[in-house]
C-alpha cells in the first residue's frame, strides 16, 4: 500500500500524511478537495475550505501550476532561483 506524504519543513519536522498536513491549515479539519486544474480553485475559491493538486517536486509556487495549465509549461527540473531561496529559508 502506498501512502503519499508531504515534506514541508516550514510546518513540520518530518513527513506527514496529506490529511495531517492539511489539518494544520484548515480550522474545521474538513478534507481538502482534490483537483487536477488550478482554474477550478481560481474560479471557485470560496466553495471549498481548500484544494489539493498533486504535482512533481519541481513545482514550487501555485503560479507554476497555473502556468502549466494556461501555457503548457511543464516543469521537469529545479529553477536555480527556487533552490537558492529554499536553501536560504532552510539555513
Amino acid at each position: 500500500m502506498i501512502e503519499e506524504r508531504v515534506l514541508d519543513y516550514r510546518y513540520s519536522h518530518g513527513p506527514l500524511l496529506i490529511k495531517e498536513w492539511s489539518d494544520l491549515f484548515v480550522f474545521n479539519k474538513r478534507p481538502c478537495k482534490f483537483t487536477t486544474k488550478f482554474s477550478e480553485y481560481d474560479v471557485n475559491p470560496q466553495t471549498e475550505e481548500c484544494y489539493l493538486i498533486n504535482t512533481t517536486m519541481y513545482y514550487w509556487q501555485p503560479n507554476d501550476i497555473h502556468n502549466e495549465e494556461l501555457q503548457s509549461r511543464y516543469m521537469n527540473n529545479f529553477s536555480k532561483g527556487a533552490v537558492r531561496t529554499s536553501y536560504s529559508e532552510a539555513f
